[in-house]
């Protein structure tokens, strides 16, 4: 998307990512509908949500939406060589398959398409800016000291610290022992946080499909 066609911070779009993350992956919730949308938006400050629901009908925020849209469809050489596209009814040549990631630096490009190692966008990244330095947290406790009460899976912990997931999953049990962290269970698994996550995140403690989906099934 345009950077003009950002109307506010960069850390409340984050915010508002993560939260539609979390709804998706770990709640099942469709996050397609515009009430979903901004019921979610509502729950992710530093999000100004007046201003959120004006521009999302506005014509700038369709707009941008094309923008994204064409660019996902339009699969560089490099997903198309590594087969990291995905059909679609409208266009022959595809679209990027999820996740797909395509980096630019002064005037150059680098394209991660599909699901990859972490290791892989490391070197994308290193590429097209040599200079960054890979500064990953030194441990579970200090990760997560950077994120109060935000909730986490074990695997993204791991990232986050450069170990593995058993490792990652040792830390956050010796801390939770400690009563450092709270443990909250989900349907794959459980989340972990420094303190209560926010009382609004409905993790279910068995998998379930979403609702609208369960109903259109069971017809």
């Amino acid at each position: 998307m345009p950077q003009d066609q950002r109307t506010q911070d960069p850390a409340a779009g984050a915010a508002l990512l993560r939260r539609l993350r979390l709804a998706w992956f770990v709640e099942a919730r469709l996050v397609d509908e515009h009430d979903a949308i901004t019921g979610l938006a509502s729950q992710a400050p530093p999000l100004d949500l007046a201003r959120f629901e004006e521009d999302l009908r506005g014509e700038g925020s369709a707009q941008a939406f094309a923008h994204d849209r064409a660019e996902a469809r339009d699969p560089d050489r490099v997903a198309r060589g590594l087969e990291k596209t995905a059909e679609t009814d409208e266009e022959e040549t595809g679209r990027y398959s999820t996740p797909s990631y395509v980096f630019s630096a002064d005037g150059r490009f680098a394209s991660v398409p599909g699901f990859q190692p972490l290791e892989t966008y490391e070197v994308a990244l290193h590429n097209l800016a040599p200079g960054l330095e890979r500064t990953p947290a030194k441990d579970a406790a200090d990760f997560l000291e950077d994120h109060p009460n935000e909730p986490f899976a074990a695997v993204e912990v791991a990232a986050a610290i450069a170990r593995s997931q058993r490792r990652a999953q040792e830390q956050l049990k010796e801390l939770e022992s400690e009563g450092r962290v709270v443990r909250t269970p989900a349907a794959a698994g459980e989340l972990w946080s420094l303190g209560s996550p926010p009382s609004d995140l409905d993790c279910p403690t068995s998998p379930r499909l979403p609702t609208r989906l369960e109903r259109t099934l069971a017809r």
